[in-house]
């Protein structure tokens, strides 16, 4: 998460302790804005890099399926060839780093619903500031 998003979580926090003045909910808002446009940019990003690394996986799965099979004269079973590939040291790590980039991904939904939901809360601060309803 950038400099902004921390500081703008930091923000946001404050004004749950303390009172928000109309010009401060002004400036949290175009904030929120601003970092929800931010987020939009990163998600894309960390969610093509999951996708990449699925597709990896998933072609390196089905070679070192394809490699089990070619080890044996007889098929072995499912729970055979499923276990080999688990096994695998160069799944292993493919996985992890796939599980990383989802764990990020999800992380950076949950900031961007939130800074929606602070853009809404600022705004309403503002139209009730200015008389507004």
């Amino acid at each position: 998460m950038n400099k902004t998003c921390v500081e703008l979580k930091e923000a946001i926090i404050k004004a749950h302790q303390t009172e928000t003045s109309v010009s401060e909910a002004e400036q949290l808002s175009a904030k929120c804005l601003a970092a929800s446009m931010a987020l939009a940019d990163d998600i894309r990003a960390v969610d093509l890099k999951a996708r990449m690394r699925k597709i990896g996986l998933r072609n390196i799965r089905s070679q070192a399926y394809l490699d089990e099979l070619a080890k044996h004269e007889k098929k072995p079973t499912e729970a055979y060839i499923d276990a080999a590939i688990n096994l695998n040291v160069d799944i292993a790590p493919l996985e992890m780093e796939l599980a990383d980039k989802e764990v990020e991904l999800n992380n950076l939904k949950h900031y961007y619903e939130v800074f929606k939901e602070a853009h809404q809360y600022f705004r309403a601060i503002m139209k009730a500031g200015f008389g507004g309803g």
